[in-house]
């Protein structure tokens, strides 16, 4: 995996992470809910907060947990979502990495992904109107336009499911059920059949914002 700026470019899905049944569990756990403390993780996968602390430890090192992201629903902030898939032609690899680079570090992108089939690369651009998305993505055809030989837009309307884990990862894990009633995160809403991406009902102030 290459980093720009604090973002990751994942290249390398293939790697055998050798997780044993702890670990499995302890990543299942955070999947869910990443407030959790090691004390908290420990009760439902039946570790003690010293073994879950070495072991998110170890996993971090591995760079198979690399943290915790915030996830903002961004049509809830204003912003459309429009996912874009490149066919390229004559992709050298000086120009394959000043194409990622470009789309890494650009403001208006929230994720970019090499791919396999068809399509090169597929990236999202999060604009506030059509126009202004209309207006990033001619800027990014246009710079690349000798190595672009297709290109496809997909707008968002809604996200059905959104999970970190699949189901399967977790489903003979027997995860111990804890009634945990200090937890004010929101995760389970990320767990809903459906989840609300209509415009807000009003503009946030300057300090929901920041």
């Amino acid at each position: 995996m290459d980093f720009f700026q604090g973002r990751t470019v994942e290249a390398d899905y293939v790697t055998d992470p050798e997780l044993d049944l702890k670990d499995k569990k302890i990543l299942s756990v955070i999947s869910k809910n990443c407030r959790f403390t090691p004390t908290q993780i420990g009760k439902q996968v039946e570790l003690s907060k010293e073994v879950v602390a070495y072991r998110l430890k170890r996993l971090e090192q591995k760079s198979i947990w690399r943290g915790n992201l915030t996830v903002i629903n961004p049509a809830k902030i204003g912003l459309q979502i429009n996912i874009v898939y490149l066919q390229t032609q004559n992709l050298t690899e000086e120009k394959e990495r000043l194409l990622i680079t470009a789309l890494v570090q650009h403001p208006a992108t929230n994720y970019i992904i090499k791919c396999v089939g068809k399509y090169d690369f597929a990236f999202d651009i999060l604009a506030s109107t059509l126009q202004l998305f209309d207006t990033i993505l001619r800027d990014i055809l246009e710079k690349f336009r000798d190595v672009i030989k297709h290109y496809e837009i997909m707008p968002i309307i809604n996200v059905l499911k959104y999970e970190h884990l699949p189901a399967s990862f977790s489903a003979n894990l027997k995860l111990k059920n804890c009634d945990l009633k200090n937890d004010a995160s929101f995760s389970k809403a990320l767990h809903d059949r459906n989840i609300d991406y209509t415009p807000p009902a009003r503009k946030l102030d300057e300090i929901d914002v920041k």
